[in-house]
């Protein structure tokens, strides 16, 4: 999807949509859009500066300068004594005061910008209502001892308000009571108690571990492939770095759109080797098990070396291949192009050395100091799917199993863009039915399934990637279930 298009469909959405707003609408979400920018501003001038100042104090000419500044004031006698510290004192108050403050200002301000998000698109409105199904499970953040723990998400990507559904929910399981979790309380907190009133929650996705738009995850995005994945080291030296927290990944990495549903129902009928997905997009795996075998470092789990590939599935995907390229041989090769394009943006082609290039975190011999982390035992799956009840003059009640025609709502499934999610709450009592018509609520389906982690951290890549691809199945089947049981009147 062209740049113009991806940001139409996602940030401001649909254009007969917005020609309904009226002036308070317009007036709600371009300020709403202004605080938010002023966020990204900040970050973006804070990290700015950070940058500045270490690439000053790494530098080979600050050592030369230092080096000169002994000389020079070696040869100065009785003041030389107390000016050759100066320079020394300046770069320590920079290193260890200055450098230190403005990396946590930057996390407050990411911490704000994430507060504020959830408040202005889904905490308390009425336009906006989200249920979990009866059978989800709880998520389970903290310990027996209310500490938090390192906790392993995965989602199907229907929207890029998934990142704030996913902030809204975790933030929700916070330990701490409503009423203590404003915003005034969060900055006090953080900034002079160094206390985290909601869990801390990162993404692991594009190759960044972020929870802000950053810039250089949007050069990611614009630079890098959907395959691109964080090593397990650098998630190691995050995880001890800034603490226990939820890591939530994407595998699909895209949004799930009409035109790559399309492409990929194509793909599926051209190549009967790949895995039919209607409600999901087919996953990435390299995110997933970069973050398994991290997990297993940290938890001390040895790679099983007794597993092996079955030997059907080796020849179903060779066979697979074999036709994939026997088919595209008969084209041009600019068709060949265009298809392999198509085939990658939908799926990765499995590496045949069991993902050697992702790196195991070699161990120091019981030389290296613990890591200050506690992995939880369960980890969880959201499916998420987005709805708008859509009211019809003429349509077929299939939910009920009858063809007739019928006057009334239908469900139908949406990928709700930010202007959209930014729009105010209106109190609709006040107005008409036609009115209430033209601004229905949007209905988020949530489904929450915890797995135990231990049986996955001595699996190897291969099993790892064929455990994610059923349970992608079970998630697409999930939402057809989840479409069946609800009922509209």
């Amino acid at each position: 999807m062209a740049l113009k298009d991806s940001f139409q469909t996602h940030i401001v959405g649909s254009l007969l949509e917005i020609k309904k707003w009226g002036i308070f609408e317009w007036g709600c979400v371009m300020v709403r859009l202004f605080i938010l920018g002023i966020y990204i501003i900040a970050e973006s001038v804070i990290s700015a500066i950070i940058w500045c100042l270490k690439f000053s104090l790494e530098n080979p000419i600050t050592g030369v300068v230092v080096r000169l500044n002994q000389v020079l004031w070696g040869c100065v006698p009785v003041v030389g004594r107390y000016g050759i510290k100066i320079l020394p004192r300046f770069i320590y108050e920079i290193k260890l005061k200055w450098i230190p403050r403005l990396n946590k200002l930057s996390q407050l301000v990411q911490l704000c910008f994430q507060v504020h998000l959830v408040e202005m698109t889904l905490k308390d409105k009425k336009n906006v209502q989200i249920f979990l199904t009866a059978e989800s499970d709880s998520l389970e953040l903290y310990d027996d001892e209310g500490q938090l723990v390192t906790t392993l998400l995965l989602a199907n990507h229907r929207s890029i308000n998934d990142y704030m559904l996913i902030n809204y929910l975790i933030q929700n399981c916070s330990k701490y009571p409503a009423d203590e979790r404003k915003m005034r309380n969060i900055v006090r907190k953080f900034w002079q108690d160094d206390v985290l009133l909601i869990p801390r929650l990162n993404f692991i996705t594009w190759g960044k571990i972020v929870n802000f738009p950053e810039l250089s995850l949007l050069k990611n995005i614009l630079m890098l492939d959907e395959n691109a994945f964080v090593v397990p080291t650098k998630i190691k030296d995050h995880l001890t770095d800034t603490g226990n927290q939820v890591l939530a990944i994407f595998p699909e990495v895209n949004i799930m759109t009409t035109e790559l549903s399309i492409i990929q129902r194509k793909l599926c009928q051209d190549y009967p080797f790949m895995a039919k997905f209607y409600n999901v997009l087919y996953p990435r795996f390299k995110s997933f098990i970069s973050t398994i075998r991290c997990f297993a470092h940290i938890k001390h789990f040895k790679l099983n070396d007794n597993g092996q590939i079955l030997t059907n599935i080796r020849i179903i995907f060779n066979n697979g291949v074999n036709k994939f390229i026997s088919k595209a041989a008969q084209h041009s090769q600019c068709t060949v192009d265009k298809q392999k394009a198509q085939a990658s943006m939908i799926v990765g082609v499995p590496p045949m050395n069991d993902y050697e290039d992702i790196p195991e975190i070699e161990d120091d011999n019981g030389n290296e100091p613990p890591i200050p982390v506690k992995i939880n035992q369960h980890f969880y799956d959201l499916t998420i799917v987005y709805y708008k009840p859509k009211y019809t003059k003429s349509g077929h009640d299939h939910i009920n199993g009858q063809l007739g025609v019928h006057e009334g709502y239908q469900l139908e499934q949406i990928n709700p863009s930010v202007f959209e999610m930014l729009q105010p709450d209106r109190d609709l009592s006040r107005y008409d039915e036609k009115y209430k018509r033209s601004r229905p609520p949007i209905i988020i389906m949530i489904h929450i399934k915890k797995h135990q982690l231990a049986p996955l951290l001595p699996a190897k890549g291969r099993s790892l990637e064929k455990w994610l691809e059923s349970k992608w199945y079970e998630k697409d089947k999930m939402i057809d279930s989840i479409e069946d049981g609800i009922r509209v009147r």
